[in-house]
């Protein structure tokens, strides 16, 4: 998931694509491995929303569980050395933790096979999630010489956006791409949620133009397609803030308290959620007292 991205977690979660096997290894069991990937990495997105009023620790304490019985089942199917590993360094890095052991397995699974841009992305994901982000970079920019994908552009977009220190020029860029990721497939939400969150960033950091939010909030709208951003308390964090920031303070509330429900330990939000009903109460009293001064004079 992604928020404002300089506020809260990112998860660069990603749908698989998957190469051709060598007929010495069974296709079922690849797509058998590649199921059992997706569908903890499923879970793991839905899991506030399947556990409401659960903790980090909570989940974190699952998603161990659920990692032992994943990398059994791998184990016991005939997959390729680097299909194995691509996939156990997939299972290894759901969640927004990094994941040292994540790392170095993808790093050998890249070293067998330097083509798989795949493994490139996975691994620029386990990076960033330790602060290397020159490194995650590099990944999905190595990613997108083998093949260019959606998945590559919407991570790169985001890392741009990331940076210590990033111009209106890499803004600009980084919505670019993010453009790109959404003509790849039209249909995908979440490569429209990327978008709807360059915008954002672009209105923040680009000056404060209200076509730039009308564009975010479009993209956002486009999003909500796609039911795992939908279970993604940050997609309606930010429609929130677009929202608050177009003076829609009622429906800004509204997302605002549908990503506390999702995550009810959301603190960034509780605070923007509490700014804003202090807002409109504060308006409200100062409506009242100069319709009362008005009758009064």
């Amino acid at each position: 998931s992604e928020s404002l991205e300089d506020q809260t977690t990112l998860s660069l979660h990603r749908p698989f694509y998957f190469i051709q096997s060598n007929l010495r290894y069974s296709k079922s069991d690849m797509d058998d491995g590649k199921k059992l990937v997706q569908l903890m990495c499923q879970k793991e997105a839905f899991y506030f929303k399947e556990n409401t009023g659960a903790t980090e620790e909570e989940k974190a304490k699952w998603l161990t569980s659920e990692l032992g019985l994943v990398t059994k089942s791998l184990e016991e199917l005939n997959l390729e050395t680097h299909i194995f590993k691509f996939l156990l360094g997939c299972a290894l890095n759901i969640g927004n933790s990094y994941n040292i052991k994540a790392e170095e397995i993808l790093i050998d699974a890249a070293k067998m096979n330097p083509t798989m841009y795949e493994i490139w992305n996975e691994l620029g994901d386990c990076i960033w999630k330790k602060g290397d982000k020159p490194g995650a970079r590099n990944c999905f920019e190595r990613a997108l010489s083998q093949h260019r994908n959606k998945v590559s552009l919407r991570n790169l977009s985001i890392v741009i956006r990331q940076q210590e220190s990033v111009s209106a020029k890499e803004i600009e860029e980084s919505v670019k791409i993010s453009k790109e990721a959404v003509s790849l497939d039209v249909t995908d939400g979440r490569s429209w949620y990327i978008l709807g969150n360059a915008y954002l960033a672009q209105f923040f950091l680009c000056g404060q133009a209200s076509n730039v939010l009308k564009c975010s909030l479009s993209a956002y709208g486009k999003a909500s397609s796609d039911e795992k951003v939908l279970s993604d308390p940050d997609y309606h964090y930010n429609k929130g803030i677009v929202l608050k920031y177009l003076d829609n303070y009622n429906e800004a509330v509204a997302y605002f308290t549908d990503a506390l429900t999702i995550h009810p330990k959301f603190v960034e939000c509780k605070n923007e959620l509490q700014d804003l009903k202090d807002q409109l109460i504060g308006d409200t009293i100062s409506v009242i007292q100069e319709s009362i001064d008005y009758h009064v004079h």
